[in-house]
C-alpha cells in the first residue's frame, strides 16, 4: 500500500491514472470490509469532475474492474457515464464545479445577504447565551436544589426547542409563498399563522403550568425539591411564550426582506 501511494505521487492525475490507482487499490483489499466504498471516496476527491457508482451501475462495476488491464475502456465507459449522470444532478441544483475567479468571489461576497447572515445568527446565538445566564445565575444562588433545577430543566428545553422548531421554521416556507402568489395577502397570512403558532404555544404552556408537578415527580420520584422546581418551570413557560412572540416576529422580518429590523429587534 505504501509502494502505491507514494507511485501516485508521482504521476500527474489523469481519469486512467485515477482508475488504474483505484483498480490497484482494490487488488490490495486492505481492510475486511468497505474497501469499494473507500476506494470510490478516494476516486470521489480526486476526480476533476466528481462521481458516484449507484446501485444500477454497480453490476456493470464489479464484472468491469478485475478486468482493467485488459480492457480499459469498459471500466472508463462506466465511470464517465456515473460522471454525467453526476453533473446532472450537480446542474440540477445548480451547483458550480469549476472553479471562480478571485474577482467573481469578491462579487459573490459583496451580494452575499450579510445582515440576514448575522440576523439569523444572533437569532441562533441568543438561546445559548440565555442558557448560558440562566445557568450561571441559578448556580451562584447556591440553594441546595440548584443543580436539581438545571437538570430538571434539560428536558423542558429540549422538548420547548423541538415544539419552537415545529412551529417557526415551516413559516419561513409559507410565508414566502404568500408574499410570492398575492403580497396583498401577506398581512393576513401574517395574522393567521401568527395566531395559530401562539394558540399552539400557549395549549403547551398551559399544560405545562398544569401538570408541570406531576412531570418532574414522574421524572425524579422523591429526589429533587418538586416545589422549587415548578415554580421555576412556570417562569421558564412565561419567558419561552414570550421567546415565540419574538422568534415569529423575525420570521415575517425576514421573509419581507427587512432583516435589519430583525437585528434591531
Amino acid at each position: 500500500m505504501q509502494k502505491l501511494l507514494w507511485n501516485i505521487t508521482l504521476h500527474t492525475k489523469t481519469l486512467d491514472g485515477i482508475l488504474d490507482f483505484h483498480y490497484r487499490f482494490e487488488s490490495v483489499h486492505t481492510f475486511q470490509d468497505a474497501n469499494g466504498r473507500l476506494g470510490q471516496l478516494i476516486l470521489f476527491k480526486e476526480c476533476l469532475c466528481t462521481f458516484i457508482i449507484k446501485d444500477n451501475l454497480k453490476l456493470y462495476y464489479y464484472c468491469r474492474l478485475p478486468k482493467w488491464p485488459q480492457a480499459k475502456d469498459r471500466l472508463r465507459d462506466i465511470y464517465l457515464t456515473a460522471q454525467d449522470r453526476f453533473k446532472k444532478s450537480l446542474d440540477y441544483f445548480r451547483i458550480n464545479t469549476e472553479g471562480k475567479t478571485m474577482k467573481e468571489k469578491i462579487s459573490d461576497l459583496k451580494k452575499f445577504n450579510w445582515r440576514l447572515w448575522i440576523s439569523l445568527c444572533a437569532l441562533a446565538l441568543i438561546p445559548a447565551v440565555y442558557q448560558t445566564i440562566k445557568t450561571f445565575l441559578i448556580s451562584a444562588n447556591e440553594h441546595p436544589d440548584a443543580f436539581d433545577i438545571i437538570g430538571q430543566m434539560e428536558w423542558f428545553d429540549l422538548i420547548n426547542e423541538t415544539l419552537q422548531a415545529f412551529l417557526i421554521i415551516p413559516l419561513y416556507s409559507v410565508l414566502n409563498k404568500i408574499i410570492k402568489n398575492d403580497k396583498d395577502k401577506y398581512a393576513e397570512g401574517v395574522f393567521k399563522t401568527g395566531v395559530i403558532s401562539f394558540a399552539l404555544y400557549v395549549l403547551f404552556s398551559i399544560g405545562v403550568l398544569i401538570y408541570g408537578s406531576v412531570l418532574i415527580s414522574a421524572m425524579n420520584p422523591g429526589e429533587i425539591n418538586i416545589a422549587a422546581t415548578s415554580n421555576y418551570l412556570r417562569l421558564e413557560t412565561v419567558a419561552f411564550t414570550i421567546g415565540i412572540i419574538l422568534s415569529f416576529v423575525n420570521v415575517v422580518f425576514v421573509v419581507v426582506g427587512k432583516d435589519k429590523n430583525s437585528i434591531s429587534f
